[in-house]
């Protein structure tokens, strides 16, 4: 008996016995008995099933021509299956996909060894059955239902007194499109259909008429009944020349309950284990015929792991191009390149993460001349496959160089800059940064050579030194010593330039000018002071003393270094490292890393000792976290003063005008009381007066690391760990207070409305009644 052609007239018990098990299960609950509502259920799924069925097929067609056979894929069908593949598939977009097919390609643009297949297959989806009119009476049940409210008893002398033009009878997709309209994989039914048994009658009905056309349609049927998927899982053997015989596994038809028998797949050519869509002989005694591998839909020819490492790769390109992943980056090119690859936004996180991480690894062993794999990792990771291998090596070697000129060419354009904007700006890893300034510092190129100055406490700058300011200024000051008379009225503005002078990374030439202002205070008969002399003596601004050594500097590095060179060898002092100067932050430690876990932001490492300074600090919180150190340490401190004021009365003098409410006019101000204790909080600008606030709310034990991030809107942040809104993007303007990052891009009202907000948040009393945030 003949098995792939339809019999004569054929019937649902023919189909049933014939086609793939779901699609036989879906029937016999389709046209059997229960309730109306359970008929258009079954109805409905077994329409699914053939679009789902369609779906896989000509799926499978487009896969083995372009990429088995290597024809181009078509670019138009490509987007549509990314689009399909980022979400559960509804019944719509399986019939949304049969058009895409179907209107897409033709025996033109597939490889001929499948086109004629595809004419054979894709035929019957085209063939139009004859349904037209119920079709159409369907497409006016939803008006009727929603706009006219008409009794569903009353619905069928409607339609006749309203038969409308005669339609033309549809494709199959037309029908399954229709069907979509009283059908929602994911919502189930829409709402209007609820308990409602009598309107479920009236569809499962009319739907029993077209279901059943469709199915018996010749065309349908054939493709229902004359293919069907196996699975081969043993080795073939050979029968004939060029012809392959395996064992097949006969998916379609499993639960179906009739004998099999022993089933064989025939090919022309070897097969893989794996699964087939097979043609169904005549003589149901003879092997299944091979046609082509069946895929899963919805699938691209460029498989989802060909695309990630595509999207990995330019991660790379753009992470070598700076030295780091910038903003600007991901939200062009790669977010661009995801959506054309169809990643998903997580996804594409994810990758950059993974692949930033392997880089950094395997810069961070190349540097310790280490090769313990990472090298060869990241190779196997950034490189496209099919491809030659990167020259991965020597990319990375060239990564610190390249950084330092990036951070070079950004302070050149934007100095002075601070260490947080050099931060945000260059959007490095701290760790690279604070690599790449060193080596600026360092003057490891002399033409690319920069200076870290403080103009104001706790304000750390990096600009470039003028090449031509000393020469200029030491032929400008031999002048005057040929003129002494002209130097008393020009000493205000001397000072002013001594001052100017150091803030702009110049250390000698303060020195130069102090010289000339002591040799104009000389008798006529004093000794000459060699000039060559004159610019090794500086204006100490910093003096500290202990054990009977003075040291006398101008900078905090300054400071911190002639305290290593004299001191650093003393067991009493090495035993109190790390020496923390509050509750989160160290004054030194083994390694660059605060109590709080948080990065030193300017590490100043001292090889010979093992420790580490955090360099970060205003001048008097350098020299009174040295002396606290040093007191703790069991040695006496017998001189610490900042430009000849005492730290001791510095501190007297913080604490008197803070209790007096000594503050600017422009100062921001804020009064908290905790615990019965009231302070004042105050600062000139958003940034420090901010810094003031988490400062004060860390001390009191208010803020913690759990607290944060503290938000401000739904997408940015005032405070959190790291200096990043809840998008991804960093803060326009960062401000780092105890191991903690605040946005300070605010206007001044906005920065004190959200900081009494914090407090409150956080329970601490904020006396100010004007302060106000929504």
């Amino acid at each position: 008996m003949t098995t792939n052609q339809a019999p004569q007239s054929p019937t649902l018990d023919d189909l049933r016995r014939l086609a793939p098990t779901p699609i036989a299960q879906s029937i016999a609950a389709a046209f059997g008995p229960g309730q109306p509502s359970e008929r258009f259920d079954a109805q409905m799924a077994l329409l699914e099933g053939i679009a789902e069925r369609a779906c896989q097929l000509l799926n499978s067609i487009y896969l083995h021509s372009a990429r088995d056979l290597g024809v181009g894929a078509s670019p138009q069908l490509e987007q549509r299956l990314m689009a399909l593949g980022r979400k559960n598939l509804s019944f719509g977009d399986h019939v949304g996909a049969i058009e895409s097919f179907l209107s897409t390609l033709s025996p033109a643009v597939l490889h001929p060894a499948v086109a004629s297949r595809w004419t054979e297959l894709a035929g019957p989806l085209r063939e139009q059955v004859a349904v037209g009119r119920e079709i159409a009476a369907l497409e006016n049940l939803r008006n009727i239902r929603e706009k006219y409210a008409i009794p569903v008893e009353r619905v069928d002398v409607y339609l006749d007194d309203h038969p409308g033009s005669t339609p033309r009878d549809p494709a199959l997709a037309p029908v399954l499109r229709a069907a979509t309209t009283y059908r929602n994989a994911r919502a189930h039914h829409h709402p209007w259909f609820s308990d409602d048994e009598p309107w479920y009658l009236l569809l499962s009905t009319r739907w029993r008429v077209i279901v059943e056309r469709v199915l018996l349609h010749p065309p349908v049927y054939r493709l229902l009944t004359g293919v069907e998927v196996v699975s081969t899982r043993a080795i073939g053997r050979m029968t004939a020349p060029d012809q392959h015989v395996y064992d097949a596994v006969r998916l379609d038809l499993d639960g179906l309950r009739r004998p099999l028998g022993e089933s064989k797949l025939s090919s022309s050519t070897h097969l893989a284990a794996g699964r087939y869509w097979a043609r169904r002989p005549e003589d149901e005694s003879q092997p299944l015929q091979h046609l082509f591998p069946a895929r899963n839909f919805p699938e691209n020819v460029e498989s989802a792991e060909q695309r990630e490492q595509r999207y990995r790769f330019r991660v790379y390109i753009a992470y070598l191009g700076h030295g780091a992943l910038r903003a600007s980056d991901i939200d062009g090119t790669l977010r661009a390149l995801g959506a054309e690859l169809g990643i998903e936004e997580k996804q594409a996180r994810g990758i950059e993460a993974t692949t930033v991480k392997a880089i950094r690894a395997t810069e961070a062993e190349l540097r310790a001349g280490e090769r313990r794999g990472a090298l060869a990792q990241l190779s196997a990771l950034v490189c496209p496959a099919g491809e030659e291998d990167v020259a991965v090596e020597p990319l990375l070697a060239a990564l610190d160089a390249q950084r330092a000129l990036r951070i070079y060419t950004l302070i050149e354009d934007q100095w002075p800059i601070s260490h947080s904007a050099l931060q945000s700006h260059s959007e490095m890893h701290p760790e690279d940064l604070d690599r790449a300034l060193q080596q600026l510092l360092a003057g490891a190129e002399p033409s690319k050579t920069i200076r870290q100055v403080e103009p104001a406490p706790g304000k750390v700058q990096y600009r470039i030194p003028s090449p031509r300011a000393t020469e200029q200024l030491k032929s400008a000051l031999d002048r005057l010593r040929a003129q002494p008379e002209s130097i008393p009225p020009l000493r205000p503005l001397l000072e002013v330039c001594q001052q100017f002078f150091l803030d702009d990374g110049h250390p000698a030439l303060p020195a130069a000018i102090g010289q000339l202002l002591v040799e104009a205070r000389q008798p006529v008969d004093a000794p000459a002071v060699s000039h060559n002399e004159s610019y090794e003596v500086a204006t100490p601004r910093l003096l500290f003393a202990a054990r009977g050594q003075r040291i006398a500097v101008s900078t905090v590095p300054e400071l911190l270094r002639e305290i290593v060179s004299r001191f650093g060898t003393d067991p009493a002092l090495l035993a109190r490292v790390p020496f923390a100067s509050g509750k989160r932050r160290y004054v030194v430690a083994r390694e660059p890393r605060h109590v709080a876990g948080h990065d030193f932001i300017a590490p100043l490492p001292f090889a010979a000792s093992g420790i580490y300074f955090e360099a970060n600090q205003s001048r008097f919180s350098a020299l009174k976290s040295v002396s606290q150190w040093f007191t703790a340490a069991g040695i006496p401190v017998e001189h610490a003063e900042v430009d000849g004021v005492s730290i001791d009365e510095l501190a007297a003098r913080a604490a008197a005008g803070l209790e007096a409410g000594a503050t600017s006019a422009d100062d921001l101000v804020l009064h908290l009381r905790f615990q019965g204790r009231t302070e004042m909080v105050a600062g000139s600008t958003a940034g420090i007066f901010l810094g003031e606030v988490v400062q004060a709310l860390v001390s009191m034990g208010r803020l913690i690391d759990e607290d944060l991030p503290v938000a401000i809107g739904r997408v940015r942040y005032l405070v959190a760990a790291t200096p990043t809104h809840a998008n991804g993007r960093p803060f326009d303007s960062p401000v780092e207070s105890e191991g903690m990052f605040i946005e300070s891009a605010l206007t001044r009202k906005d920065a004190r409305a959200h900081a009494a907000a914090l407090c409150r948040k956080v329970q601490v009393e904020v006396l100010d009644a004007d302060v106000e945030v929504d």
